[in-house]
Protein backbone atom coordinates (compact mmCIF):
# COMPACT_ATOMS: atom_id res chain seq x y z
CA UNK A 1 0.00 0.00 0.00
CA UNK A 2 1.72 3.43 -1.04
CA UNK A 3 0.88 6.36 0.72
CA UNK A 4 -1.38 7.38 -1.70
CA UNK A 5 -3.77 4.21 -1.38
CA UNK A 6 -3.75 5.20 2.57
CA UNK A 7 -4.48 8.96 2.77
CA UNK A 8 -8.55 8.32 2.55
CA UNK A 9 -7.81 6.02 6.04
CA UNK A 10 -5.15 7.98 7.45
CA UNK A 11 -7.44 11.52 6.37
CA UNK A 12 -10.70 10.05 8.22
CA UNK A 13 -8.78 9.01 11.26
CA UNK A 14 -7.46 13.05 11.04
CA UNK A 15 -10.91 13.93 10.54
CA UNK A 16 -12.22 12.31 13.33
CA UNK A 17 -14.76 10.66 11.14
CA UNK A 18 -15.31 6.85 11.01
CA UNK A 19 -13.53 4.27 8.97
CA UNK A 20 -15.71 1.73 7.28
CA UNK A 21 -12.69 0.05 4.91
CA UNK A 22 -11.74 -3.49 6.60
CA UNK A 23 -8.89 -3.17 8.00
CA UNK A 24 -6.42 -5.69 9.96
CA UNK A 25 -4.18 -3.49 12.51
CA UNK A 26 -1.14 -5.87 13.30
CA UNK A 27 0.85 -5.41 17.12
CA UNK A 28 3.57 -7.37 18.76
CA UNK A 29 1.71 -7.21 22.72
CA UNK A 30 -1.71 -6.53 24.04
CA UNK A 31 -1.37 -2.56 24.73
CA UNK A 32 0.45 -1.82 21.60
CA UNK A 33 -2.45 -1.08 19.90
CA UNK A 34 -3.78 1.83 22.67
CA UNK A 35 0.04 3.33 22.31
CA UNK A 36 0.10 3.42 18.45
CA UNK A 37 -3.55 4.51 17.99
CA UNK A 38 -5.54 4.84 21.33
CA UNK A 39 -8.83 6.33 20.78
CA UNK A 40 -8.75 6.24 17.14
CA UNK A 41 -9.72 2.03 17.26
CA UNK A 42 -13.20 3.18 18.20
CA UNK A 43 -13.24 4.77 14.49
CA UNK A 44 -13.07 1.80 12.52
CA UNK A 45 -16.44 -0.03 11.77
CA UNK A 46 -14.94 -3.39 10.97
CA UNK A 47 -11.61 -3.94 11.94
CA UNK A 48 -9.38 -6.55 13.01
CA UNK A 49 -6.57 -6.26 15.78
CA UNK A 50 -4.08 -9.06 15.64
CA UNK A 51 -1.76 -9.09 19.42
CA UNK A 52 1.30 -11.72 17.90
CA UNK A 53 2.29 -12.29 21.56
CA UNK A 54 0.25 -12.81 24.33
CA UNK A 55 2.20 -10.32 26.52
CA UNK A 56 3.84 -12.40 29.15
CA UNK A 57 7.45 -13.51 28.82
CA UNK A 58 7.83 -17.77 30.27
CA UNK A 59 10.61 -16.27 32.19
CA UNK A 60 7.97 -15.05 35.01
CA UNK A 61 9.92 -11.95 35.67
CA UNK A 62 7.37 -9.65 34.61
CA UNK A 63 4.70 -11.75 35.76
CA UNK A 64 6.20 -11.67 39.59
CA UNK A 65 7.17 -8.26 39.26
CA UNK A 66 3.46 -7.25 38.54
CA UNK A 67 2.14 -9.44 41.25
CA UNK A 68 1.19 -12.71 39.53
CA UNK A 69 1.86 -15.80 40.60
CA UNK A 70 1.89 -17.23 37.17
CA UNK A 71 2.81 -16.71 33.62
CA UNK A 72 -0.60 -18.26 32.58
CA UNK A 73 -2.33 -15.37 34.98
CA UNK A 74 -0.49 -12.67 34.43
CA UNK A 75 -1.15 -13.49 30.08
CA UNK A 76 -4.72 -13.72 31.20
CA UNK A 77 -5.05 -10.36 32.81
CA UNK A 78 -3.35 -9.02 29.81
CA UNK A 79 -6.10 -9.90 27.69
CA UNK A 80 -8.64 -8.47 30.15
CA UNK A 81 -6.45 -5.22 30.18
CA UNK A 82 -7.38 -5.29 26.29
CA UNK A 83 -10.90 -5.89 26.42
CA UNK A 84 -11.29 -3.19 29.43
CA UNK A 85 -9.44 -0.70 27.03
CA UNK A 86 -11.82 -1.23 24.70
CA UNK A 87 -15.21 -1.06 27.00
CA UNK A 88 -13.47 2.62 28.03
CA UNK A 89 -12.47 3.55 24.65
CA UNK A 90 -16.07 2.39 23.14
CA UNK A 91 -14.03 0.44 20.05
CA UNK A 92 -17.02 -1.89 18.92
CA UNK A 93 -15.52 -2.27 15.80
CA UNK A 94 -12.87 -4.11 16.20
CA UNK A 95 -12.64 -7.52 16.48
CA UNK A 96 -9.36 -9.34 18.04
CA UNK A 97 -7.10 -12.32 17.64
CA UNK A 98 -4.61 -13.27 19.47
CA UNK A 99 -1.85 -15.65 17.79
CA UNK A 100 -0.19 -16.06 21.30
CA UNK A 101 3.38 -16.21 20.74
CA UNK A 102 5.52 -16.15 23.96
CA UNK A 103 6.49 -12.35 24.09
CA UNK A 104 10.13 -12.34 23.23
CA UNK A 105 10.21 -14.96 21.20
CA UNK A 106 8.74 -13.16 18.04
CA UNK A 107 11.73 -13.42 16.04
CA UNK A 108 11.19 -16.60 15.61
CA UNK A 109 8.77 -16.60 12.59
CA UNK A 110 6.42 -13.30 12.57
CA UNK A 111 6.77 -13.20 9.04
CA UNK A 112 5.25 -16.54 8.42
CA UNK A 113 2.57 -16.47 11.59
CA UNK A 114 0.74 -13.03 9.52
CA UNK A 115 0.76 -14.84 5.95
CA UNK A 116 -0.70 -18.05 7.49
CA UNK A 117 -2.84 -15.34 9.55
CA UNK A 118 -4.32 -14.17 6.36
CA UNK A 119 -4.70 -17.70 4.96
CA UNK A 120 -6.47 -19.05 7.74
CA UNK A 121 -9.18 -15.83 8.19
CA UNK A 122 -9.77 -15.76 4.34
CA UNK A 123 -10.58 -11.94 4.69
CA UNK A 124 -11.47 -9.34 2.57
CA UNK A 125 -7.88 -6.81 4.19
CA UNK A 126 -7.84 -4.18 1.94
CA UNK A 127 -5.44 -2.65 4.45
CA UNK A 128 -2.61 -3.90 6.91
CA UNK A 129 -1.17 -1.73 9.41
CA UNK A 130 2.13 -2.21 11.54
CA UNK A 131 2.95 -0.35 14.54
CA UNK A 132 6.25 0.55 15.78
CA UNK A 133 7.25 2.03 18.92
CA UNK A 134 9.57 4.07 17.06
CA UNK A 135 8.04 4.85 13.73
CA UNK A 136 4.20 4.55 14.98
CA UNK A 137 1.81 3.70 12.47
CA UNK A 138 2.70 1.78 9.23
CA UNK A 139 1.02 1.16 6.23
CA UNK A 140 2.19 -1.75 4.20
CA UNK A 141 1.20 -4.74 2.14
CA UNK A 142 3.33 -6.40 3.09
CA UNK A 143 4.02 -8.85 6.07
CA UNK A 144 4.84 -6.30 8.90
CA UNK A 145 8.87 -7.11 10.46
CA UNK A 146 10.13 -6.15 13.92
CA UNK A 147 11.30 -2.95 13.60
Amino acid sequence: MTVTQAAPVIGALAERRTVNAGAMIVVAHPDDETIGMGAQLSRFEDALLVLVTDGAPRDGRDAAAHGFATVAEYASARREELAAAFRAGEARGIKTDIIGIPDRETHLNLSALIIELFLAYNRNVRRLYSFSRTKGVIPTTTPPRLL
